[in-house]
């Protein structure tokens, strides 16, 4: 009887090996259908990102190519390219960088922007720089002196005018007395180049 009752014993033991190897077979088949949707899921965002790659360098490209149209018309507003910078991200974007801009009257400016309403870009960039220079001349950073103008060209565009020390000569330490200075008056609204 003791035989019968071991058999018996190995039997149920031989029963719950069995169903926990089922059940450890069918998780792992899950676990498995599971990693094969992620990976699945993995793929299609990397395409999805390529794509939106594939996108962002045709839209730099576009971009790149109005840039380039636009730089006479801002030359001929008194502007002068000193650089530019590509950021490739997501979106690209692309950081010029101006000089200049004192010898063109108001009228002018408003002249190339009637010639060149067809050109969304070259209006947008003439306004910035142009209301940036304004902008620039009416502010007044102790020991520096305007140095430029940056236009950032992106999903949103930006502008930044920029201080810095003269290129020679010594460091200015207190504005000229004898020259005339503009304070940004508290009221002045820095206006939308859109």
């Amino acid at each position: 009887m003791k035989d019968f009752r071991l058999l018996d014993e190995a039997r149920k033991v031989r029963e719950s090996a069995a169903a926990a190897a089922s059940d450890l077979a069918r998780q792992a088949g899950e676990k498995a259908d599971a990693l094969k949707a992620k990976a699945t899921d993995v793929k299609e965002l990397a395409e999805q990102a390529s794509e939106m790659s594939d996108l962002g360098m045709t839209k730099l490209n576009e971009t790149l190519a109005e840039f380039n149209a636009s730089l006479p018309v801002l030359r001929e507003a008194g502007y002068v390219l000193d650089g530019v910078t590509i950021k490739l991200g997501m979106p690209p974007k692309i950081v010029a960088n101006f000089s200049g801009g004192s010898g063109v009257s108001g009228e002018r400016i408003e002249g190339l922007l009637v010639e060149h309403a067809d050109r969304t870009l070259t209006t947008l960039l003439v306004k910035s720089v142009y209301h940036a220079t304004k902008l620039q001349s009416l502010v007044n950073v102790k020991g520096l002196r305007p140095t430029g103008v940056s236009v950032e060209i992106g999903l949103v565009p930006s502008v930044a005018v920029k201080f810095g020390r003269a290129p020679s000569g010594p460091r200015l330490e207190e504005p000229d007395q004898n020259a005339p200075t503009a304070a940004l008056p508290a009221s002045t609204a820095v206006p939308n180049p859109a």
